[in-house]
């Protein structure tokens, strides 16, 4: 999981939408690489899972994907949004897979 659609090594990426009401994910072994706390929370009430926030790198490797969540808004620089904030603002789910 990330929370940013960033392509995380050279190589060719697809990337879509995610609607949860249409499409299911096995989480069980998902690995976070969200690295704020809000958005960690956020997730979690999105998903029903629970989500932690873990600043990793991440280099994906081909057909591997990633659930990408991402404000459609950028916030000012050094505003840290809070989980009301953030269901506040546009957003949107999306998949990020590695091709190749």
């Amino acid at each position: 999981m990330l929370n940013a659609a960033i392509l995380t090594d050279y190589g060719t990426y697809e990337f879509f939408e995610f609607d949860e009401s249409k499409m299911t994910l096995d989480l069980s072994k998902a690995i976070s690489a969200v690295g704020h706390e809000s958005t960690a929370e956020i997730l979690s009430v999105i998903l029903n899972t629970p989500i932690k926030a873990n600043r990793i790198q991440v280099k994906m490797k081909p057909s591997q994907i990633a659930l990408v969540f991402r404000l459609k808004n950028r916030p000012p620089e050094g505003k840290i949004l809070n989980i009301e904030e953030m269901l506040a603002e546009e957003h949107q789910m999306g998949i990020l897979k590695r091709i190749k």
